[in-house]
């Protein structure tokens, strides 16, 4: 999330003050419920459904 704030206070996204806030803010919420980064182990990760779907359909216009 730091490092989220930080790219959009370079991106001219945000202000600096408001990056400042945000930072002290995460600082506050470290270590509380849900704030814990997950280990990504256990996620399968994305299943990818658009490209076939596109295929099938551009096989059935196609005849």
């Amino acid at each position: 999330m730091h490092c989220l704030v930080y790219r959009c206070c370079g991106l001219g996204l945000s202000s600096g003050a408001m990056a400042s806030r945000t930072h002290r803010r995460l600082r506050a919420l470290d270590g509380q419920l849900g704030s814990a980064a997950a280990p990504v182990g256990g996620y399968p990760g994305e299943q990818p459904v658009v490209l076939s779907q596109t295929f099938d359909l551009s096989v059935q216009e196609a005849g």
